[in-house]
């Protein structure tokens, strides 16, 4: 979706293996242009990757 204005923004998603059955994500947005920019996607970011937590969390094995 285009809105206008916004600047053309780059996620990564870097996976490192910690240990077996065990991965650290670290997700970096970058390329916002106002502090109120780099706000709200962080409140958005931390929302949906807690989510991704529980969902994980579910699937692991006992």
């Amino acid at each position: 979706m285009d809105v206008p204005d916004f600047p053309e923004t780059i996620v990564t998603w870097e996976l490192e293996e910690i240990s077996k059955n065990k991965t650290r994500l670290t997700l970096t947005h970058t390329g916002f242009t106002s502090k109120d920019q780099v706000k709200d996607h962080s409140e958005g970011w931390a929302f949906f990757l807690n989510e991704l937590v529980k969902y994980l969390t579910r699937l692991r094995p006992l």
